[in-house]
C-alpha cells in the first residue's frame, strides 16, 4: 500500500486516492486527511473502540502551616498572625503590670544645712550666757549635747527621712524647749531688773535665735 491511499476516518479502511466514499462503510471521505494517521481500532462487530478519556490531573495541596493545622484553614494566614502578635503583645503587658512597682525613697530638701545652723546656733548661745550670765554646765552640756545629735542625725539623714530624720525631730524640739526656757528666765530677770538690759540683751538674742533655728530645723525634718 502506497502512501496516497484514503484511510477512513470512521472504519479505518483503506481506498484509492481520490475516492469521495468509502467502500467498506460508504462514509464520506475526507480527502484532506494525513495518510499517516492512524486507524481507529475497531470492537468486534466492526465499530470502533471509543478513545479513553484523559485522567485529570490532581491540583497540587500545599502543605499546611501549624496553625492551619491547628485552626483549619478557614482563617486566613495574615489573620492567625495578627492574633499571635496581638496575644504577645497583651501577654508582655500584663506581666509589666503585675510586677510590684518599687517605691522610690522618700526624699525632700537637705537637713543637712539645718543641722549645722542649729549646731552652731547653739554653740554661739552657749558661749554668749557663759560671758554674761556665767556658765551654767548641766544647763549648757544638755543643749550642746541635743545640738551634736542633732547634728550627727542630719548628716545621715541628708535628703531621705527616716529614722534619722525622727531622732532630729526630738533633738530639735527639746532643744527649742531648752533655749525657750532660757529665754524666758533671760526676760524675766530684765524685767527685774532693768539695770542689766545690756549685759542680757545678747545672751537673750542667741537664745531667741537658737529657738528658732531649733524649731524651724525640726519642721523640716517632720516634713515628708
Amino acid at each position: 500500500m502506497n502512501g496516497d491511499t484514503n484511510i477512513c476516518q470512521n472504519c479505518g479502511s483503506a481506498n484509492r486516492p481520490g475516492a469521495r466514499f468509502c467502500k467498506a462503510c460508504g462514509k464520506p471521505l475526507n480527502s484532506a486527511a494525513p495518510a499517516s494517521a492512524k486507524p481507529q481500532t475497531r470492537r468486534a462487530g466492526g465499530k470502533p473502540a471509543a478513545r479513553s478519556a484523559p485522567k485529570p490531573r490532581m491540583p497540587s495541596i500545599p502543605r499546611p502551616v501549624p496553625w492551619q493545622v491547628a485552626v483549619g484553614d478557614k482563617i486566613p494566614a495574615q489573620s492567625i498572625q495578627s492574633i499571635l502578635k496581638a496575644a504577645v503583645q497583651t501577654a508582655g503587658g500584663t506581666l509589666s503590670r503585675s510586677r510590684p512597682a518599687q517605691k522610690p525613697a522618700q526624699k525632700g530638701s537637705s537637713l543637712r544645712g539645718p543641722a549645722l545652723q542649729a549646731f552652731g546656733a547653739a554653740v554661739l548661745e552657749a558661749a554668749t550666757s557663759a560671758l554674761t550670765e556665767g556658765l551654767e554646765p548641766g544647763a549648757a552640756a544638755t543643749k550642746l549635747g541635743l545640738a551634736g545629735i542633732n547634728l550627727v542625725a542630719g548628716l545621715i539623714a541628708g535628703e531621705r527621712r527616716g529614722v534619722a530624720s525622727f531622732i532630729m525631730l526630738l533633738a530639735t524640739g527639746g532643744l527649742a524647749l531648752l533655749q525657750g526656757g532660757s529665754l524666758l528666765d533671760t526676760l524675766r530677770l530684765i524685767l527685774d531688773y532693768p539695770s542689766m538690759l545690756g549685759s542680757l540683751l545678747p545672751s537673750g538674742v542667741t537664745q531667741l535665735i537658737s529657738m528658732l533655728i531649733a524649731a524651724r530645723t525640726g519642721l523640716k525634718a517632720l516634713k515628708k
